[in-house]
């Protein structure tokens, strides 16, 4: 019973202790927030942006793995040809593994595009540009949430609460929606990370 007792007495201090700690990093964590946002859920923004970082945590744990335990052991190596070999590797592979880690960075960073912020996209306009998509009806596609009308393959996400271009879909691990702009980053990022692994049993 005193060892249960102990330890419900140290389950408490942990507890308040990471209560405290909440409380200093809040001051910090303070997310960009929307006019039409509750506050409360300021967390939740906190959260989304999780994904990305156990990606990212991910990323640099194999990239540490593979250098530490097969590109370094192979330089270090007596045979020469087995050290050329890790040379010819290693710079195979960072060149691989940079053009994924950039390819990610911008398809985290770039905005995928939005609807122009101009006049004649206004619902309430009567001269706005022609599209090809229409609703079943014929009447132009418009948001109801934005008021704004929407060209084609334009696509509200509620995540990001705007009209995306060319909207794919909204990806949580870059914490963005894959759009117009950052399609083809998002693209040709996903394919380097196998190839260096292929490399990773040669």
């Amino acid at each position: 019973r005193s060892h249960f007792g102990s330890s419900l007495v140290w389950l408490a201090r942990r507890a308040s202790t990471i209560r405290s700690f909440g409380a200093k990093a809040s001051r910090y964590l303070k997310p960009t927030l929307h006019s039409n946002q509750d506050p409360m859920s300021a967390g939740w923004e906190v959260a989304k942006k999780c994904p990305v970082v156990f990606v990212s945590s991910i990323i640099l744990t194999l990239y540490v793995i593979y250098v530490r335990t097969h590109g370094v052991t192979m330089l270090r190596s007596s045979d020469i040809a087995r050290s050329s070999r890790g040379w010819i590797q290693l710079c195979i592979f960072h060149i691989l593994f940079s053009l994924m880690a950039i390819s990610y960075t911008l398809a985290i960073m770039v905005q995928p595009g939005s609807v122009p912020n101009s006049p004649e996209w206004t619902v309430d306009k009567q001269d706005a540009p022609e599209t090809v998509e229409t609703k079943r009806s014929g009447a132009r596609r418009h948001c109801k949430w934005c008021c704004r009308y929407k060209p084609d393959r334009c696509h509200h996400c509620r995540v990001c609460r705007s009209c995306v271009l060319r909207m794919d879909h909204h990806c949580p691990w870059i914490h963005n929606c894959v759009g117009y702009f950052n399609y083809k980053c998002a693209g040709t990022g996903r394919p380097q990370l196998p190839r260096a692994k292929t490399l990773s049993l040669c």
